[in-house]
């Protein structure tokens, strides 16, 4: 136990915030007067108090004695008496949101250091709550591009999935590739209330006759019909057949049993992000290499573990780009970059994702990277700072072919 702190108390209080107009959320079949939240406060004897938010801590009153007096940094053992609440009595996991918050304020650190985060920049897209008609959510996306967004989410669940893709299309007509359209089906999960059933799988493969997905990403250890059930489906429908299939497999036996039936390829959980890009990038040919580089010369800030570094654009490309720095990384490091033109020549930031593939040595020392994560607002400005550089007639703005392995 710490020498220096112990939990001395776990408060909780409960707030209604009054909504007029109500709010029509598109995963709930009631509109909702109020918003409620549930504050739960845990404190320490040196002073300090860690907060968390969400539900209701319905069955946790009376086993406060189980975390009084104990040490705040025990996580482990926290989590375990709070899966037995669970599983017992009700969900208290605000309780756990206010330990980890609570454990960084004691060891000086943000939480995204303490659960092993990237990086201390994350990126923030729009999400619709309600629905609208096609027309209301398309002038909805503009308004969100507008605020800067480079992303949005849209919710289905009209009642009749074309509908739903209806006003996916009235999007995409009225922003184009400006911005990055995600959709949340909200199909699965169901409020107390709720007697309508689900999607079915039926209905999940009416939508994939309709759309022909580029590629369709299944769960190995899915409950009820596994994701290996509905790829040996897919792969027998005449019309989908020919659509890459990649299952997500937790065992060797269950990726064996993925590519027995007609898996184009398997991924080991847990898996990193960098083995889905690159999954992703085998069949969906993602930023492909271009066959010529523009040199550059600008600056570039870009990010490792949180960490800010500074170094020079060497040459750039819609696959990738080279930086001149001594910064030493691992092949395969996932990087967060930025960098735009001089003043003076445009404005048009880029704002990416990338892995190092290779590792220039002396006298080019730097790194060599491949993007594998770009929105659509991204790519327009990579493409404008690809258009201005191979329009400037001096020798570092001039497109040139592309000899070595940069990126």
């Amino acid at each position: 136990m710490s020498a220096r702190h112990q939990i001395s108390a776990v408060s909780i209080s409960h707030h209604r915030l009054p909504l007029s107009p109500a709010f029509n959320a598109s995963w709930d079949t009631q509109p909702r007067v109020h918003f409620d939240a549930t504050i739960v406060r845990v404190s320490t004897d040196t002073g300090l108090a860690g907060v968390g938010s969400g539900d209701r801590m319905l069955g946790f009153e009376g086993h406060e004695s189980l975390f009084v007096g104990q040490d705040p940094l025990a996580l482990e053992r926290h989590y375990r008496v709070l899966s037995n609440l669970d599983f017992h009595y009700g969900r208290c996991w605000p309780l756990d949101l206010a330990l980890w918050d609570l454990a960084g304020k004691i060891l000086g650190q943000p939480c995204w250091k303490l659960l092993g985060g990237l990086s201390n920049r994350v990126r923030a897209y729009a999400s619709s709550g309600t629905l609208r008609d096609p027309a209301a959510q398309a002038d909805a996306a503009e308004r969100y591009l507008a605020q800067g967004f480079p992303a949005v989410k849209l919710r289905f669940h009209r009642g009749d999935w074309r509908d739903d893709v209806k006003a996916l299309e009235a999007v995409r007509a009225r922003v184009g590739e400006k911005l990055e359209l995600l959709v949340d089906c909200n199909q699965g999960w169901r409020l107390p209330w709720d007697t309508e059933a689900a999607w079915s799988f039926k209905d999940a493969l009416a939508v994939a006759r309709r759309e022909k997905p580029d590629l369709i990403f299944l769960d190995a250890e899915m409950s009820g019909m596994t994701g290996i059930d509905v790829c040996r489906v897919l792969k027998a429908d005449p019309q989908l057949s020919r659509q890459p299939v990649v299952v997500a497999a937790g065992t060797p036996e269950s990726a064996e049993a993925a590519r027995r039936a007609g898996a184009d390829a398997t991924l080991k959980k847990p898996f990193d992000p960098p083995d889905v890009f690159d999954t992703m990038r085998k069949f969906l040919r993602l930023s492909p290499r271009d066959a010529a580089r523009a040199p550059v010369g600008w600056p570039v800030t870009f990010w490792r573990d949180g960490a800010q570094h500074e170094g020079t654009l060497r040459d750039l490309s819609r696959g990738g780009f080279f930086i001149r720095t001594p910064l030493r990384q691992p092949v395969g490091a996932r990087l967060e970059i930025s960098f735009d033109p001089p003043e003076e020549k445009s404005s048009c930031t880029v704002v990416a994702e990338a892995i190092v593939v290779r590792i220039g040595q002396d006298p080019d020392r730097g790194l060599g990277c491949r993007f594998f994560k770009l929105t659509a607002a991204a790519r327009v400005n990579l493409e404008e700072c690809l258009r201005m550089l191979e329009a400037d007639e001096s020798p570092v703005g001039a497109v040139t072919p592309e000899k070595e392995e940069a990126g």
